[in-house]
């Protein structure tokens, strides 16, 4: 699970393939971020709250914008399990790391 800077949103993986964005505060959810076949084993959010990654069983890693949900980019090939994520400090980078000794990166796009 990730929780956005400030506290406002949750992001926990899920056994059925998603992370779901949910408010805090009220406990609504908010919605999933669906696109990974298999367990999500890892979520990081960006500094500023935009964005975040997740790491799948399927060997995916994908990026996407928490305000909609939308998945960023096309998934990157892991050789087992997406198990760790993490975003660089400016936000513009993603990197997931697997059980099969592999990390990769995810270029989440310039910041304004």
């Amino acid at each position: 699970m990730a929780v956005q800077p400030g506290g406002r949103h949750a992001v926990p993986a899920a056994w059925d393939g998603t992370a779901r964005v949910g408010d805090l505060a009220t406990g609504e959810d908010l919605h999933a971020l669906t696109g990974h076949t298999e367990t999500v084993g890892a979520v990081a959010v960006t500094p500023d709250g935009r964005h975040a990654v997740t790491g799948s069983y399927d060997d995916t890693a994908k990026g996407w914008d928490l305000a909609t949900g939308e998945d960023l980019h096309a998934p990157t090939g892991h050789t087992r399990r997406g198990v760790a994520g993490g975003v660089t400090p400016d936000g513009r980078h993603a990197v997931t790391a697997s059980r099969g000794g592999t990390a990769k990166g995810v270029d989440l796009g310039p910041r304004e």
